[in-house]
């Protein structure tokens, strides 16, 4: 199981570096060419969750999710810069760092569906770092099983 899922993230990130690779014609695109809206995911209590999608002026087939519980990823550097080189990425801020994983479920899924739901998104990819990798880890599990 284990190798499984190792293998899984490394096609992955395998994909995710080529994906980049391709749209390296898109990096011209400068910080005027951007754009944040803000997203309304729902939930509830503590567990409510928000975000912000940042988009290019001419985004890629690809968007991605960004998500690191107990902490504001409105601002973090892998939207503005990810959106620099043509991708749609939307930033999830969750309540707490301290309810287990499956109380993110909700909002994650209600992310993916938006993602999903724009025009021209044909994959959606998950991203995130340090605490966000169990959570993000426990939705891909989900999401298979």
């Amino acid at each position: 199981m284990t190798i499984h899922v190792c293998n899984r993230l490394a096609l992955t990130i395998v994909g995710l570096c080529a994906a980049l690779q391709t749209s390296a014609a898109q990096e011209k695109a400068g910080p005027d060419t951007l754009r944040g809206t803000y997203v309304r995911l729902g939930g509830r209590g503590e567990t409510g969750s928000d975000g912000v999608l940042y988009e290019p002026s001419s985004p890629s087939r690809i968007a991605l999710l960004f998500a690191h519980p107990g902490e504001s990823n409105f601002n973090h550097a892998a939207g503005r810069e990810m959106a620099r080189r043509g991708y749609r990425i939307l930033m999830i801020n969750h309540a707490d760092d301290v309810s287990p994983a499956d109380a993110y479920a909700p909002s994650t899924s209600a992310a993916l569906k938006y993602l999903r739901g724009l025009p021209g998104v044909e994959k959606v990819v998950i991203i995130t770092h340090s605490g966000g990798g169990h959570h993000m880890a426990f939705y891909q599990n989900a999401a298979e099983n």
